[in-house]
């Protein structure tokens, strides 16, 4: 994999099969090694051999074929070599803040604001990411992916800008989904933005795997966009790095580029990591705490759906999106959306949603660490304080609020009555949900894909955590939920 400003000496071992069946391993069992430790010391007498002195190394692993084997072999090279002294070449720090400085600094992104905070998110994640963990191939994964986030940050920034007509389009009627993470809200979302009246972001339109500055025209186009198949070959890529990884993410999340999904995507941009969280250290998880300073998100976010809802000919009446920590940011996602957004707030008991959440966390990061490297005690604390502070966010908030503005919906009636929920949401807020709807609504949860690959299993106790414990975290937010009828 090229990459391309890096300074790193780059050694490529072929370990690709030559005759010798499908598995990588098969070729290394050739070359006279009889495990993958004895193939690795071969890889560092080589580089002896080179005259390349282990202690000032600089390693970059890249076989021309990956699977587990080939990791493997990629992650006892890197253990022999820390022997040395030697640790691998490190996440790219002062070229990826150079690169985010750029989209600061360019004369297009006048319409983002102060970007202060922005920056200093960046810098904050890039000094406390756990880079002493993480496997080769996280490293280069890091790289690359923040790499590629920033370069289609600063193509959307220099998009907007050179089209400014863009920032007066007012984004039609947004219906944010937030709440506790795991509480039905992936369903709900999908429900509702299955209706042909919605207008629901799908993954490949704001991955900076493709080109998020291109425009669906007409609903149609959402299943035959060229750019899904661009990102089913990056995301295939990736797997050759971490073998299996999206299979093990939709034990929890399902997750496909042309499916409907939140809208972390865009959040990423702005480095609003609630997933890639579990790889920094506790700095950056207060960062993300610090909520008065983060309107430079939802500026992005708003920009990002007015591009998005530029020309063509698809008519809908209103937005759906989602994403749990808007329940965290609620005030600056208000005060950037007025008094056109609505917000419906998802409940459910945090001793089972919490577990839940770690294990999502957990099956996004942990193929970026060394065995054994990944903290489930540590994503269990870092996840608690998180959610704590977004639901006494969400509390204050509703206390001061209309409730026109917003809708309260429980988990357990979701799972009850999926339909009978949207149809609550819809006459809530006037929205008009046509009888002809409920055919689609039915078929929509019916083919569900969360139900078509096998639930991860998990309890509080895998991080560090307890029910008592968890219940007595959230005892506000429990007792006040309670006491609405919103939990049993």
């Amino acid at each position: 994999m090229q990459q391309q400003n890096f300074p790193l000496v780059k050694i490529s071992i072929d370990v690709s099969p030559s005759g010798a069946g499908s598995d990588p391993f098969a070729r290394v069992t050739q070359h006279g090694s009889t495990s993958v430790a004895a193939f690795a010391s071969e890889v560092v007498s080589l580089l002896a051999k080179w005259g390349v002195a282990p202690p000032s190394l600089s390693f970059s692993f890249e076989p021309s074929a990956w699977s587990p084997s080939a990791a493997a072999v990629a992650a006892e090279v890197d253990k022999q070599l820390r022997e040395y002294g030697r640790t691998n070449p490190g996440v790219a720090r002062v070229p990826i803040m150079q690169m985010a400085e750029a989209t600061v600094g360019c004369p297009e992104a006048y319409f983002l604001g102060d970007q202060a905070d922005f920056l200093t998110g960046v810098r904050n994640f890039l000094v406390n990411i756990m880079e002493d963990r993480l496997c080769p191939n996280g490293v280069q994964v890091t790289n690359t992916w923040l790499v590629q986030l920033l370069t289609a940050r600063m193509k959307i920034i220099k998009f907007i800008g050179a089209h400014p007509e863009i920032t007066s389009i007012k984004p039609k009627h947004p219906v944010f989904i937030t709440g506790l993470p795991r509480s039905g809200m992936t369903l709900l979302h999908y429900l509702m933005g299955s209706n042909p009246d919605a207008r629901a972001l799908r993954f490949f339109e704001m991955t900076y795997m493709s080109d998020p500055t291109k425009v669906v025209s007409t609903s149609q186009q959402l299943a035959s966009d060229p750019r899904i198949n661009e990102v089913s070959t990056n995301c295939a890529e990736l797997e050759k790095f971490f073998p299996g990884y999206f299979s093990r993410i939709a034990q929890s999340h399902f997750a496909h580029p042309s499916a409907i999904e939140e809208e972390i995507g865009i959040m990423f941009y702005n480095f609003c990591f609630m997933l890639h969280m579990g790889m920094a250290k506790p700095a950056f998880t207060e960062w993300l705490q610090t909520t008065q300073t983060k309107g430079h998100i939802y500026r992005f976010l708003r920009a990002f759906m007015q591009m998005i809802q530029r020309g063509g000919t698809w008519e809908y009446s209103h937005w759906v999106l989602k994403a749990p920590l808007h329940m965290l940011y609620i005030n600056q996602l208000v005060e950037e959306f007025g008094d056109d957004c609505q917000i419906v707030v998802m409940h459910r008991n945090p001793i089972h949603a919490i577990p839940s959440q770690c294990r999502l966390v957990e099956s996004w990061v942990s193929d970026f660490f060394q065995p054994g490297s990944c903290d489930r005690q540590y994503i269990g604390r870092q996840q608690m304080v998180l959610y704590r502070k977004a639901v006494d966010t969400m509390m204050e908030w509703e206390a001061r609020t209309n409730p026109a503005k917003y809708i309260n919906v429980t988990y357990e009636e979701l799972m009850l009555d999926p339909i009978a929920c949207v149809q609550k949401i819809y006459r809530h807020f006037g929205l008009q949900a046509p009888n002809v709807d409920l055919r689609l609504l039915t078929y929509t949860m019916q083919h569900n894909p969360q139900t078509k690959f096998t639930r991860a299993t998990y309890t509080p106790e895998m991080y560090g955590l307890t029910a008592d414990a968890i219940q007595q975290e959230f005892a506000p937010y429990v007792g006040w939920a309670t006491q609405r009828g919103m939990l049993l």
